[in-house]
């Protein structure tokens, strides 16, 4: 059974979204004349980034959640897709990164690449 998001956390990005599509193609530089294009994969890895709001005890929990539930972003797990509402499986790219603007509140953000399935 798949890792799920925690219920505790925010199940949508409250700060912002951004998606990226990946790279499926590959450019090979000729003598002269156009580059080479080809296909290199069937399915792209894409990138999602998500602007979160939490509190203490929510923060507490996104940590908690990176360093152990996911052994530090290398496990994948699911959350619902901002845009499309589906179920996807995603991996954290890189640790969360946290602004602390006023007491019991942070402000961070995630990226997420997203697997094919």
């Amino acid at each position: 059974m798949p890792i799920a998001w925690p219920a505790s956390l925010p199940q949508a990005p409250l700060f912002g979204y951004n998606e990226e599509i990946g790279e499926v193609k590959v450019r090979t530089q000729t003598d002269s004349g156009p580059a080479k294009v080809r296909r290199r994969f069937t399915e792209s890895v894409d990138r999602m980034t998500w602007g979160l709001a939490l509190t203490e005890s929510q923060f507490g929990d996104l940590l908690t959640f990176y360093k152990t539930t996911t052994s530090h972003g290398s496990q994948r797990f699911e959350i619902t897709h901002p845009r499309t509402a589906a179920l996807v499986e995603v991996r954290l790219v890189g640790p969360p990164s946290f602004s602390n603007p006023k007491p019991n509140l942070y402000k961070g953000s995630l990226v997420f690449e997203i697997l094919p399935q």
